[in-house]
Order: structure tokens, then sequence, then C-alpha cells
């Protein structure tokens, strides 16, 4: 979720605001079964961008997901995710 600066909210839970700095980053969008396979769809990201597109990995910045459903919501449970992944 994006959220402005000079927004204040409230924080319940495990969430908590993180600014994310710039640079170029290669996602690719994933259909899931279920958690044992978000292993796989990392290594499969990462090969393709290190392998055959000559990127290398950027470990000065973070790689994250962004989940565009809620599986369990999810008639099939299928988990839609957005896998970014920092390169150079």
């Amino acid at each position: 979720m994006t959220i402005p600066p000079e927004m204040e909210i409230l924080l319940q839970g495990e969430g908590h605001r993180q600014r994310l700095p710039g640079g170029r980053y290669t996602m690719m969008e994933a259909e899931l079964a279920g958690p044992e396979e978000y292993t796989p769809a990392w290594l499969a990201i990462t090969g393709w961008a290190t392998e055959n597109n000559n990127y290398e990995i950027d470990m000065s910045r973070p790689a994250y997901e962004i989940y565009l459903n809620s599986p369990a919501e999810d008639p099939e449970k299928i988990h839609r995710v957005m896998i970014c992944l920092a390169v150079k």
C-alpha cells in the first residue's frame, strides 16, 4: 500500500511504514497454489533476471512481494502476488 509521507496513520499488528529506495526492479506477477510455491517463484525470477537478461541482483535494496488478493477469499485459494527484485 502506498501512503503519502504526510498522512498520519495508526498502525496495529505487524504493519509498519517503510520508504523504499528508488532504482530498477524486475517484476513478475505469479499465481501460486500455496505457500510452498513462493520459493520456486523467487528462484524463477532470480534465474530469469541473472541468467537471461544480464542483470545483477542489487543486495543493497529490498526485494519484496505485493499481494494482489486474499487467498482465503479466492474460490480456488490461489495466491496472486507480484514479486519485485532489485536489480542493477
